[in-house]
C-alpha cells in the first residue's frame, strides 16, 4: 500500500488533477457504502460476542465530501447486525462509531476524479477495514445529531473500553446460537453520517448498504463470514423484503428518514402482525407507536423487540410499555420531559412491534409519535390491521405473478374461505371481477414496464386485505455485452447478443447516445477515443420502449511507459568492538543509481524510498545521517524501526529534477554492536544489511524499494551489504571538532586550526577532527564553525560527536591517529 501512496504523492507533484472524466450522479456530495469487504470476529466476554465490519464508501455526488481529521467535518461509520428468523427481521447488535480521518482515491464505484486527503472527491472511494472499524478508540452514538450531522470533537469518552468487546459490534449468544435460531439468516450493514449532504435533499437517505453473513460457533464464541455481495443503498428492511416479497415498506420524513415495514403471517386460524420501524437519521427519534384497531378485535399476545446500547452509552435499555384497549394497541417509552435518555427509537436502530389476533388483516392505520419536541408531533400511516368483529374475510395467499411471452401476465393464488367474488387490479385500477372460486387470471396485452397487481377477496359486503405482487413486462434485453480497447490504439470495440427482435439498438458512452443502429446489429466500433475510463451501454428498443441497458466498462490506456532501470546499493561495513565491553561501531552508505542502460537516460526523478533490514540481536542503529549532497531536496525522512531503517526522499515537489547523479548517496547508517552479545567474544561474526519490501514502516503503510520517475513507480534492483563484526580496537576513530586532540572541545581548538593554517603551527595527526563542519576540507570555515558553536549557540559538529566514531562521510581527509580514541 505504501507504494501506491508514494506514487500518488509524486504524481500530484508533477501533474494537475484531471476532473470531469465521468458524469456524477447527484448534485452536491453524496456518500454511499459501495462495499462491505471484510469482517472480524474478536471472541466473547460472558454471553456477548464482538465483531466488526469493513466499509468502503463512495462519493456518487458531483461535489467533494468533507473528510477532515481532528475536526467534526468528517463522516462517522456505524456497523449493525440483523437476524431474519421465522419471517421476521430484528436488530440484534450495534457498534460505536469509527471517525473518519483521511480520504483515499479508489475506484470501487466508478471513475475517481481527484486525489484524497481532506475530501472524498466525486467518483472516488475510500476503504476502512474491519480492523479500523473495530478500533476500541471509537466514539459513542449519542454524540451525533444525525439530522444536522453535528458532533463535538474530540468525541465523548463516557467510560473506558472493556477488553475484547468494548465499543465493538456486540451481539448476545442467544441471538446467534443455531440451536435457538434454526434456519435463521444474518445480515450486517454499514451506515455513514456525513457532513455536507444535508443541503441536497435525498443525499443523506442512501448511506446504508447490507450484506449477508454466515454465523458459526467457535469455541465459547462465534465467528462470522461474508457471503453473497454488498447490496448498495439498501437497509435491513430492504433485505427483509428481498427475502420475503410480501413484506411492505413505506417511508416518512420527520427530521430525517424513517422506514416502516409490515408483514402479516398466517398461523392457521390466527394471524401474526409484524411492524418494524427503522430510524435512518432522524434526531428527533420515535417515542411511541400506536396501531388503530377495528371494533371487536381480539389479541392473543403482544411483543416488542429492540437492540441494546452498550459500552457507556447513556440511553436506557428498558423495553417499551405495551397498552391494549378496545380502540388501539400502544407501545411507548418514557417521555422526553421525564427522561431525555429514555430508550427512544434513535437513529440507526430498528425496533419491532407485534401482536397475534384472531382476525385476518384489512386496511387500517397506525400513528408514529416523535420523542423530542417539534413539528409535526406525529404522523399517520396506512398499515394492515385485524379486521375485527366477525373475523373479517380472509385474504388469498400464495399470490404469484409471472410473464408469458412479451405481453401477458399470469396470476395465481390460493383461496382461504368461501368468497362471493374476486377483484383484480393493475396499478390501482380494477381490470376484472371474477367468481369467488377463481384461483388464476391472465392479463393481456400488457404494456412494457413495471406493474403492481392486487387480488382482493369478497364475501358479501366484506372485503379482505389486498394481496399484491409486482412484475415487469419487457422484451429480453441484450446480453454478453463486452467492450475492449483495440490493441494499443484509440478505438473501442463493442459486441453483444440480441435476445429478441428489436426495432433499433442504442449505444451510449458515459450516458450519451453515440450511435443508433439497426435492430439486428451486434457489434460497434467507437473511434477515436481518448485515454481514460469509460462506461458503455447497449440497449435494444421495441418502438420507443427500452428493454434495459446493459453496461460494460473499459479503460483506454495510453502507450505503456518504458521500464526504467535503477539500482539500490548498501556499502559493506566493518564494525570493530572491544571484547571487554562488547561495544563497537561502524557505518554503511546507501546509494541510489539510475543505470546508463535505462531507456531515455537520464530521466526526470521525483523521488524514491528505501527499506533496509538488519539483525537486531547483533547490531542496532543509532541514527541515519543525511549526506550533504541531498541538502537541497524538498523532502528527506529517515526513520529507524525495530530491525529496519526506512528513507523517503522527494527531489522536488514541482517535479523539476532531471536525473540522479551517477551515484547518489542517500544516507549513512550508523551501526552499533549490541554490547551484551559480544562481551567476552574474541571471534566476531558476519551479518548483513538487506533491502526488504513491505517489512518496515507503520502497519499497513510499509515501505518498498522503489523510484518514482515521470509519475510512474519503478522497482529498483538491490545489492545487499555484508557487515563484518570483528573484535579489536577500532581504527580511524576520532571526535569531530577536537582539533588538538586534548579530549575536549574549547577555545583552544579553533586557535589550533588557525595556527596550522596561517602561522605555521603544529600539524594535526587527524585532519578529520579539524574538519569541524564536515564539508570534506580543512579551511577557515572550520574555526568559524567552532566559534559559532562555542559562543553563539551554533550547531554542534556533525557525527562523530561527542563520542569517538568513524567518519560517516567519504572525503579526501584521513585520521592517522587520535590519542583520545586509541
Amino acid at each position: 500500500m505504501r507504494r501506491v501512496v508514494l506514487s500518488m504523492l509524486l504524481l500530484l507533484a508533477v501533474a494537475p488533477v484531471a476532473h470531469g472524466q465521468e458524469a456524477c450522479t447527484t448534485t452536491g456530495p453524496n456518500v454511499i457504502v459501495g462495499s462491505l469487504p471484510n469482517v472480524n470476529s474478536y471472541g466473547s466476554v460472558g454471553n456477548i460476542a464482538a465483531f466488526s465490519v469493513g466499509t468502503t464508501s463512495c462519493n456518487i455526488g458531483c461535489d467533494p465530501l468533507s473528510w477532515v481529521a481532528s475536526t467534526n467535518q468528517h463522516p462517522v461509520i456505524a456497523q449493525d447486525m440483523f437476524r431474519l428468523k421465522d419471517g421476521v427481521m430484528e436488530h440484534i447488535g450495534m457498534s460505536w462509531l469509527k471517525h473518519g480521518f483521511a480520504a483515499l482515491s479508489g475506484s470501487v464505484c466508478g471513475t475517481c476524479t481527484g486525489g484524497g486527503g481532506s475530501a472524498l472527491q466525486p467518483g472516488c472511494s475510500d476503504p476502512y477495514s474491519a480492523g479500523l472499524n473495530g478500533s476500541q478508540g471509537n466514539g459513542p452514538r449519542f454524540d451525533i445529531n444525525a439530522t444536522s450531522t453535528f458532533f463535538p470533537y474530540p468525541h465523548s469518552e463516557p467510560a473506558p473500553a472493556a477488553g475484547t468487546i468494548g465499543r465493538r459490534l456486540q451481539v448476545h449468544h442467544d441471538d446467534l446460537n443455531p440451536a435457538l435460531n434454526p434456519g435463521a439468516q444474518y445480515f450486517v450493514t454499514g451506515n455513514y453520517i456525513a457532513p455536507g449532504e444535508q443541503g441536497f435533499p435525498g443525499n443523506d437517505d442512501n448511506n446504508i448498504s447490507y450484506r449477508a453473513i454466515n454465523v458459526s460457533p467457535s469455541g465459547g464464541s462465534y465467528n462470522i463470514t461474508l457471503t453473497g455481495s454488498t447490496v448498495r443503498q439498501s437497509t435491513a428492511l430492504d433485505a427483509w423484503q428481498a427475502e420475503i416479497p410480501e413484506v411492505e415498506i413505506q417511508t416518512v420524513h420527520v427530521d430525517g428518514l424513517i422506514q416502516i415495514a409490515t408483514h402479516v403471517i398466517d398461523l392457521g386460524g390466527l394471524w401474526q402482525y409484524e411492524y418494524a420501524i427503522f430510524n435512518a437519521n432522524s434526531d428527533r427519534s420515535v417515542g411511541e407507536f400506536t396501531v388503530v384497531l377495528n371494533g371487536g378485535t381480539v389479541l392473543t399476545s403482544t411483543g416488542f423487540h429492540d437492540v441494546d446500547y452498550h459500552s457507556g452509552e447513556p440511553y436506557t435499555n428498558a423495553s417499551w410499555a405495551t397498552t391494549v384497549s378496545g380502540t388501539d394497541v400502544n407501545w411507548a417509552t418514557e417521555s422526553f420531559a421525564a427522561n431525555e435518555d429514555a430508550n427512544a427509537l434513535r437513529w440507526g436502530a430498528l425496533y419491532n412491534f407485534r401482536f397475534v389476533s384472531t382476525s385476518a388483516p384489512s386496511p387500517g392505520s397506525a400513528v408514529i409519535s416523535m420523542f423530542k419536541p417539534g413539528t409535526p408531533d406525529s404522523v399517520t400511516i396506512n398499515v394492515p390491521v385485524p379486521s375485527g368483529t366477525g373475523g373479517g374475510t380472509a385474504p388469498v395467499s400464495d399470490l404469484a405473478c409471472s410473464t408469458t411471452g412479451v405481453d401477458t401476465v399470469d396470476l395465481s393464488w390460493s383461496n382461504n374461505g368461501p368468497y362471493t367474488g374476486i377483484e383484480i387490479t393493475r396499478d390501482g385500477s380494477v381490470i376484472a371481477m371474477l367468481s369467488g372460486s377463481t384461483t388464476s387470471y391472465s392479463d393481456s396485452p400488457v404494456a412494457l414496464g413495471a406493474h403492481t397487481y392486487g387480488v382482493t377477496a369478497m364475501n358479501g359486503g366484506s372485503t379482505s386485505f389486498t394481496q399484491t405482487c409486482g412484475v415487469s413486462v419487457e422484451a429480453d434485453g441484450v446480453s454478453d455485452v463486452a467492450c475492449n480497447q483495440v490493441g494499443s490504439g484509440s478505438s473501442v470495440s463493442l459486441s453483444w447478443t440480441n435476445n429478441d427482435p428489436y426495432g433499433s439498438v442504442e449505444v451510449r458512452r458515459g450516458g450519451s447516445v453515440i450511435a443508433v443502429l439497426t435492430g439486428a446489429s451486434t457489434t460497434y466500433l467507437d473511434s477515436p477515443v481518448l485515454a481514460g475510463s469509460y462506461t458503455y451501454s447497449v440497449e435494444g428498443l421495441v418502438g420507443a420502449a427500452g428493454t434495459g441497458a446493459v453496461e460494460c466498462d473499459v479503460t483506454v490506456l495510453p502507450p505503456p511507459p518504458p521500464t526504467l532501470l535503477f539500482s539500490f546499493e548498501a556499502g559493506d561495513a566493518t564494525v570493530t568492538y572491544d571484547p571487554s565491553t562488547g561495544a563497537g561501531s561502524g557505518s554503511s552508505m546507501l546509494t541510489a543509481v539510475e543505470l546508463g542502460s535505462s531507456p531515455g537516460y537520464p530521466n526526470a526523478i521525483g523521488g524514491w524510498s528505501m527499506a533496509v533490514g538488519f539483525d537486531a540481536s547483533l547490531v542496532s542503529v543509532s541514527g541515519v545521517d543525511q549526506p550533504a549532497g541531498l541538502s537541497g531536496v524538498d523532502f528527506y525522512q529517515a526513520t529507524v524501526w525495530s530491525g529496519g531503517v526506512t528513507i523517503g526522499i522527494i527531489e522536488s515537489f514541482l517535479g523539476l529534477t532531471t536525473d540522479l547523479a551517477v551515484s547518489t548517496e542517500t544516507g549513512v547508517i550508523q551501526l552499533d554492536t549490541v554490547a551484551s552479545t559480544f562481551i567476552g567474544d574474541a571471534v566476531g561474526t558476519t551479518s548483513s544489511l538487506i533491502f526488504e519490501d513491505d517489512q518496515h514502516g507503520n502497519p499497513g503503510f510499509e515501505i518498498d524499494n522503489v523510484v518514482a520517475a515521470d509519475g510512474v513507480t519503478h522497482n529498483a534492483t538491490v545489492s545487499h551489504a555484508s557487515v563484518q563484526i570483528v573484535p579489536g580496537v577500532a581504527t580511524g576513530l576520532f571526535v569531530r571538532g577536537d582539533a588538538n586532540g586534548d579530549s575536549g572541545i574549547d577555545i583552544a581548538d579553533p586557535i589550533f586550526i588557525l595556527a596550522e593554517l596561517f602561522s605555521m603551527g603544529p600539524s594535526s595527526n587527524c585532519d578529520d577532527a579539524s574538519d569541524a563542519n564536515d564539508d570534506g576540507g580543512k579551511d577557515i570555515g572550520d574555526p568559524i564553525y567552532l566559534l559559532d558553536n562555542l559562543f553563539s549557540s551554533g550547531p554542534n559538529p556533525p557525527s562523530p560527536y561527542p563520542a569517538c566514531g568513524a567518519d560517516p562521510s567519504v572525503d579526501g581527509l584521513d585520521c592517522a591517529s587520535f590519542t583520545p580514541c586509541d
